[in-house]
C-alpha cells in the first residue's frame, strides 16, 4: 500500500512539473483588435515582469509612424497623446519635448531587434492593454 502511494505521489509530483514547465514555454502573443501579431524574426520578451514586443511589429500593428535615428539610437512617434521619444537603454521617454516619462523597463536591442515594453506603447496610443496570464497573452484594444 504504501509502495502504491508513493508511485502515485511521484506521478502527481511530475505531472504539476511537466504542466509548469509547458506554461513557462508557452510563446507571448499580442493581440491588437482581434487580429494576432506576428513577429517574424523575434518573439515578444518578459524582462522584469514587463513585456518588450519588436518595436516595428508593433507600430505597425497599431498604425503609427516610427523614425529610427541609428546614431543616437533614438526612436520617435506621434500618438494621440503627442509626440514621445526613446532612447535605448533609457528609462526616460520625452513627451512633446517638455515632459518626462519614466518607463519600468528601458526600451533594448535584443538579437538585432529593438524592443519596447507594449504596454506603455498601446496605452500611449490611447487603447487598452490587457495581460492574460493564463495563455501569455497581450490583448490591445484601440476601440
Amino acid at each position: 500500500m504504501k509502495r502504491i502511494l508513493l508511485i502515485f505521489c511521484s506521478i502527481l509530483i511530475l505531472c504539476c512539473f511537466s504542466a509548469y514547465a509547458e506554461q513557462d514555454d508557452m510563446p507571448i502573443m499580442v493581440i491588437v483588435n482581434g487580429e494576432q501579431v506576428v513577429f517574424p524574426d523575434q518573439q515578444p520578451v518578459i524582462i522584469k515582469d514587463r513585456t518588450l514586443v519588436p518595436m516595428r511589429g508593433i507600430f505597425d500593428a497599431l498604425n503609427l509612424p516610427l523614425r529610427w535615428l541609428e546614431d543616437p539610437q533614438m526612436i520617435k512617434t506621434k500618438t494621440a497623446q503627442g509626440d514621445l521619444t526613446f532612447r535605448i537603454g533609457s528609462r526616460m521617454v520625452n513627451k512633446n519635448s517638455n515632459q518626462v516619462i519614466m518607463l519600468e523597463v528601458a526600451p533594448q536591442i535584443i538579437n538585432n531587434r529593438t524592443m519596447v515594453p507594449v504596454r506603455f506603447i498601446a496605452e500611449s496610443t490611447g487603447a487598452t492593454a490587457e495581460w492574460i496570464e493564463s495563455t501569455k497573452t497581450v490583448e490591445i484594444s484601440t476601440k
